[in-house]
């Protein structure tokens, strides 16, 4: 649901990694509003399965803790990507967002998935998060099962480059893991070429592994295009364009990434930075601040404040 509201331009979606720390909480709406002063409308439910029958029931509620709209969806468990289309679809609909015969069909036309595929990203995914080795080989054996069990689907080649580029940025990267991500990332695009995860993580590769700036542009380009709420693009385009000495872009990129996903440290701590080069040297410390405030102590801002207070000269503040 979080992807496929993300196709629609109109919205600012944000990141599911912000999303899942409401997860566990007594009160999540309360919670959330109380966390996110930026975000005006969110979605709440829950999610029964039985058998291979899928209920949803869920609602759409303002700041004000009020619900103004909910559905009830019921499909089997195998059409559960269209279900999420057509719940956004609806959303929209009551938003008074009008989509394009183009934007419906790539929200609510999407293939159906096997339950046993989607485990299998899940438990990668859950394994690349853990960030060890031993967890990258594991998360990488599960992708590529999932390519095996499927591999004309786009979503699979999507996330085993995801997670090859993911892994290219470790300590101990696995020889020809950057090209093996650019095959997966063009084997998808080839399958799905309005596929906005995929042209991220191309652009990502080429970017940090083939030094192809233009290419890149052209990727993070066309994935904001498709999908403007992808956090990490905006990130790794931000990056791409304080390379090329284009500092108030890459600002402006990051300040999307830092509002889509806020409870990600390395998020303000590269806005941070980046302030630091421009010489706002308080806005830095600012945004640095309010992220320990929303997600507290964290080893990646301690990081970034030692480099602004380097950049600022204050070297006995940047070594404490």
């Amino acid at each position: 649901v979080i992807k496929s509201l993300g196709k629609i331009s109109e919205l600012s979606v944000i990141n599911p990694f912000t999303a899942y720390v409401f997860k566990e909480s007594a009160n999540p709406l309360i919670e959330a509003r109380n966390r996110l002063h930026q975000v005006d409308y969110f979605v709440n439910g829950s999610v029964g399965i039985e058998g291979m029958m899928i209920r949803i029931d869920i609602g759409l509620f303002n700041r004000e803790e009020m619900e103004i709209w909910s559905k009830s969806y019921q499909n089997d468990l195998t059409r559960l990507p269209e279900l999420s289309g057509h719940i956004v679809a609806d959303i929209a609909k009551f938003l008074r967002i009008k989509l394009s015969p183009t934007d419906c069909q790539r929200i609510t036309e999407l293939k159906p998935i096997d339950p046993e595929i989607y485990q299998l990203w899940n438990n990668g995914l859950i394994r690349l998060y853990h960030g060890t080795d031993k967890s990258f080989m594991e998360a990488y054996t599960y992708f590529n099962e999932a390519v095996d069990r499927s591999p004309a689907d786009a979503r699979t080649w999507t996330t085993l480059a995801e997670g090859l580029a993911t892994i290219g940025h470790s300590e101990n990267p696995p020889d020809g893991v950057w090209r093996e991500g650019k095959a997966a990332a063009l084997n998808a695009l080839q399958l799905d070429s309005m596929n906005a995860e995929a042209w991220a993580t191309l652009a990502h590769i080429k970017t940090y592994f083939e030094w192809d700036y233009i290419g890149a542009k052209q990727g993070y380009d066309r994935a904001n295009e498709l999908n403007p709420s992808l956090a990490m693009n905006h990130h790794h385009y931000s990056m791409h364009l304080f390379l090329h000495d284009q500092l108030d872009k890459a600002i402006e990129e990051q300040i999307s990434a830092q509002e889509l996903d806020p409870f990600q440290p390395e998020q303000a701590g590269w806005l941070a930075v980046l302030f630091a080069e421009k010489g706002e040297f308080e806005k830095a410390i600012k945004e640095l601040d309010t992220t320990n405030e929303l997600v507290g102590e964290s080893l990646i801002i301690d990081r970034r404040r030692g480099d602004v207070y380097q950049k600022m000269g204050r070297y006995d503040s940047a070594i404490y």
